[in-house]
């Protein structure tokens, strides 16, 4: 039962994490958002409304071996830093991969991703 818990517990680090900075002149942090919330994912910086920058979460996730791309994992932890930190929307920046050549064919070994987050206000919000 032990090396079970252990096993268990050991597969738990391998999971998905991330880490936010603050970044801009506002001192002021916004509330965190529920866990879930609605968060749109951007290409570039919103040129149509006004936006407030929080800061940049970079992520990681464990690759999915030659079976299957493991970003989408990546990005949903963004996502998941974004409501965190009080933001409902990111601007993705880079993703990257490591990985290795195997006799199978590439290896993703772990995915690592970067995005810029910001809290666009609701249009009523914006009249």
């Amino acid at each position: 039962m032990r090396k079970a818990t252990v096993v268990i517990a050991l597969s738990l680090l391998g999971c998905t994490s991330s880490n936010f900075t603050k970044t801009g002149f506002d001192t002021k942090t916004r509330p965190p958002l529920a866990d879930n919330c609605p968060v749109v994912v951007l290409e570039s910086m919103p040129t149509d409304r006004p936006y407030e920058e929080l800061g940049f979460c970079n992520a990681s996730a464990p690759g999915g071996g030659v079976i299957s791309d493991k970003t989408p994992d990546a990005i949903a932890e963004l996502k998941r830093c974004a409501c965190r930190n009080g933001g409902n929307a990111i601007v993705f920046k880079t993703g990257d991969e490591r990985g290795v050549q195997s006799p199978f064919g590439y290896s993703q070994q772990k995915v690592m991703a970067r995005a810029t987050i910001l809290f666009v206000p609701p249009p009523e919000a914006r009249k």
